[in-house]
């Protein structure tokens, strides 16, 4: 992504959470789940100057054996699509406490699609918005 597209995506991305009343100031990291929000973390977070970190899907064998990488504390929790919730639900339950804030870029979540992730979710766009 070049630096203009990064920088229009988290304008927009801004202006969202503003909407939602969501301020930087409600969050000291930004954080999400290994490995396809990664890109949309860590970008945002540079956006903000803040620090960011990720959930792996599985601790390592190897190494420091981590399941989180990178500091933690209250936070803005990311992903790329959402679609049960199921990755946000996993970050929250491993990091032992919820974010102050979720946000996706789409939600693929509809009402035909149980989901027991009840959350609420900000959104850049919802599928139906691509039919």
């Amino acid at each position: 992504m070049d630096t203009s597209m990064n920088k229009l995506l988290c304008h927009a991305i801004d202006m969202e959470l503003s909407i939602n009343g969501i301020q930087s100031e409600n969050f000291v990291v930004v954080g999400g789940m290994a490995t396809a929000s990664i890109p949309l973390v860590k970008a945002y977070a540079l956006h903000l100057g803040k620090d960011c970190f990720y959930v792996r899907h599985d601790k390592k064998e190897y190494g420091m054996k981590k399941m989180v990488e990178g500091i933690v504390g209250p936070y803005l929790l990311m992903d790329d699509v959402t679609t049960t919730g199921y990755s946000m639900w996993k970050v929250e339950d491993t990091i032992g406490y919820e974010a102050e804030a979720r946000f996706c870029i789409i939600d693929r979540r509809r009402k035909d699609r149980e989901s027991e992730y009840k959350k609420e979710i900000i959104c850049l766009f919802k599928e139906s918005d691509f039919e």
